[in-house]
C-alpha cells in the first residue's frame, strides 16, 4: 500500500500541470512534493554530493540510496566526491560498497582523479578500499 501512495503521489504531482491542460482532474491524496523528493534517494544523493553534505549524504545511503548513483556531468558518485575532495562523503560511499574502480565519462576512476588533484588522504583510502593502481588510464 505505501508503494502505490508514493507513486500515485509522484504521478500526481509529476503529471498534474498535463492533466490540467488537458482539463482532467486527479484526486488528491494530501502527500506534498517535499515528501515525495525526500522519498527519492537518488536524486537527492546526487543534491547531497553537489552541496558537500557528507552528514546527508551518509543518511541517504543508510536509507537505501545506491551508492554507484550516476551524478550529471560527473559520472559515479564516488568520483564526484573525490573530485570535490570530500572525503567523509567519499568514506561514506565506499562503506555503501560503492564501487571503487568505477570509471567516467573521461575514463578516469576516482584513484586517478584524487592523484590527479594530488589529495594522498583520499588516494590512501582508496587504495586501502581495493583501488586497482594498476588500472589502465582511459579505458
Amino acid at each position: 500500500m505505501k508503494i502505490f501512495v508514493f507513486l500515485s503521489s509522484y504521478f500526481e504531482v509529476v503529471c498534474n500541470e498535463f492533466f490540467q491542460k488537458c482539463g482532467i482532474k486527479i484526486k488528491s491524496n494530501g502527500v506534498k512534493a517535499e515528501e515525495i523528493s525526500a522519498a527519492t534517494p537518488a536524486q537527492t544523493l546526487e543534491e547531497a554530493l553537489q552541496a558537500g553534505d557528507a552528514a546527508q549524504v551518509k543518511k541517504l545511503l543508510e536509507q537505501g540510496a545506491n551508492p554507484n548513483t550516476e551524478i550529471s556531468g560527473v559520472g559515479p558518485a564516488l568520483l564526484f566526491a573525490c573530485t570535490s575532495q570530500d572525503i567523509k562523503s567519499a568514506k561514506a560511499l565506499l562503506q555503501a560498497k560503492a564501487n571503487v574502480n568505477a570509471v567516467g565519462p573521461t575514463g578516469l576512476t576516482p584513484l586517478m582523479m584524487s592523484s590527479l588533484l594530488g589529495n594522498s588522504e583520499l588516494v590512501q583510502l582508496l587504495v586501502q578500499a581495493g583501488a586497482d593502481v594498476n588500472h589502465p588510464p582511459f579505458d
